[in-house]
């Protein structure tokens, strides 16, 4: 698929990317936020926090074509969580004990 076809498809590659940009952009929390990896010993599951303040984003990245379950740790807190941005469809609901379909990437706040 070229630029010309994904500049036209919300659903595209090309714009999924420029809502990640303006997410960080817009958010001092995913710039200047503390950074706390979680759930290190998951080798298939890039998890991590950033809080500053009362704001807290978790952000869940599975980088293989594997499904690995996502286990959120008793230490980690999100109250009411929210979805801010997936590449796949999916609900908050989901959060705790999800499977993670291949490349899927999610951003809670």
């Amino acid at each position: 698929m070229n630029a010309a076809l994904q500049i036209n498809n919300p659903d595209s590659i090309l714009n999924y990317y420029k809502k990640l940009i303006k997410l960080r952009k817009n958010n001092d929390t995913l710039i200047y936020g503390k950074f706390i990896e979680i759930n290190k010993e998951n080798e298939e599951i890039y998890s991590y926090i950033r809080e500053l303040g009362d704001e807290v984003f978790l952000i869940i990245a599975n980088f293989f074509d594997g499904t690995p379950e996502f286990i959120l740790p008793d230490s980690v807190k999100i109250n009411d969580p929210n979805l801010v941005l997936a590449n796949y469809p999916c609900s908050s609901s989901e959060l705790n004990n999800m499977k993670l379909r291949p490349y899927e990437a999610r951003i809670y706040k």
